[in-house]
């Protein structure tokens, strides 16, 4: 089972994506995640949907599953840090990097291609709607994502 996950993730194009970008940009990323509460993953699958043509359909990403699955990383990510005992922490950090995977897996199946112009709108649109869920200055995440991009 594990390996069948495994293929899978490394099979999603998002997943490519985001190892691409991520070590680039970890730390601002992790500021955002760490003082903001954004979702990485998220953040990633905006920039990712944007440069390649798609929509991350806004439906999807407030489906009660999908918000059920950022709060289990969110639990398991803040259990980990609280955590003293060192086994406890590796496997904790290696469940937390599993729902990750996870979550990327159905950020990247709920895709849908559009025109460039239609991506960049529905990036727009989204991120303005994240930010407010987040309650982060408007303007500040579509230009951060709009510099994700691969080197």
């Amino acid at each position: 089972m594990e390996r069948e996950f495994t293929n899978a993730l490394c099979n999603t194009p998002l997943w490519s994506f985001a190892l691409s970008v991520y070590p680039q940009y970890q730390s601002r990323l992790l500021s955002l995640q760490d003082d903001h509460g954004a979702n990485v993953n998220r953040l990633l699958a905006y920039a990712f949907a944007d440069s390649g043509h798609y929509e991350l359909p806004d439906t999807v990403l407030n489906a009660p599953r999908m918000r059920r699955l950022e709060a289990l990383i969110m639990r398991v990510r803040r259990i980990r840090r609280q955590s003293s005992e060192e086994p406890g922490r590796s496997e904790l950090k290696r469940f937390e990097l599993e729902l990750e995977g996870l979550h990327l897996i159905l950020l990247n199946s709920a895709m849908q291609p559009v025109t460039a112009e239609s991506a960049s709108r529905a990036m727009q649109r989204s991120a303005d709607a994240y930010e407010k869920q987040l309650g982060i200055k408007k303007g500040t995440l579509v230009p951060f994502i709009r510099q994700l991009k691969p080197d």
